[in-house]
């Protein structure tokens, strides 16, 4: 794996609680910044309005759930966590042996394991499908998102090259995103209880061909906006 990113398994049981929400990424995300409070201080801030999110991580996997009126019971599984600075794996790794809990809302999970995964063998082109799902700007008005599967390739295309080009200095070469298919699905992006607080995001199975560095650079950071509140986590050749 290359030495500038990351990708971990962090094997996961519950250990108190019930119910997690059913847009439960915003409040993981949360236990991951408790988590890198070091990182967020002493290397960069991680919720900033001039910063773009360089970590993604998945929905938690699992065989063990029961859907009830309320949220999801949720025994144990893993989350997948990735990100383009590797420096944030020596971080979680000290917050989570210090504590190896992650609090999600009423629900405490105990880290039983966090294990580094393989970097996927160099292809001209990916077929993927998301373990989180997308959210994705619009990118002509910049302050909607996309909320049509019509809209979305276009604009995941167009917003993943700014990105790339304006917030990592990187112009690449090759980059074009095919959506084979995207199933809406309600996603929190804010604490809040207005409205702007749920928006939508994709399930998506698709295809990418890039160069090689674009490539890790989407792969570790996560495709679509707001990639470090468990979004835009995907998985390659299903």
């Amino acid at each position: 794996m290359s030495s500038a990113y990351t990708s971990l398994i962090l094997n996961i049981k519950r250990v108190s609680g019930n119910v997690i929400p059913y847009e439960y990424n915003y409040y993981v995300a949360l236990a991951f910044y408790t988590k890198l409070n070091r990182y967020n201080t002493e290397v960069r801030k991680l919720h900033d309005r001039d910063n773009i999110s360089i970590h993604t991580f998945s929905n938690i996997i699992s065989q063990s759930f029961k859907f009830g009126t309320n949220g999801i019971s949720l025994d144990n599984g893993f989350i997948i966590f990735r990100s383009i600075d590797k420096r944030m794996e020596s971080h979680l790794r000290l917050a989570i042996a210090e504590d190896p809990h992650l609090r999600i809302c009423d629900a405490t999970y105990l880290v039983r394991s966090i294990k580094n995964t393989e970097k996927p063998k160099p292809k001209d082109s990916y077929k993927f499908r998301t373990l989180s799902p997308v959210v994705v700007r619009d990118f002509e008005s910049r302050t909607k998102y996309v909320d049509s599967t019509e809209d979305l390739e276009l604009n995941l295309r167009k917003s993943m090259t700014w990105v790339l080009e304006n917030k990592l200095m990187h112009s690449p070469e090759k980059l074009d995103i095919k959506i084979f298919n995207g199933k809406r699905k309600t996603v929190r992006i804010s604490s809040q209880n207005k409205k702007e607080a749920i928006t939508s995001g994709f399930n998506i199975t698709g295809s990418i061909e890039a160069d090689p560095l674009t490539f890790e650079l989407l792969y570790y950071k996560g495709l679509g906006s707001k990639t470090g509140l468990g979004l835009g986590c995907f998985e390659v050749d299903y």
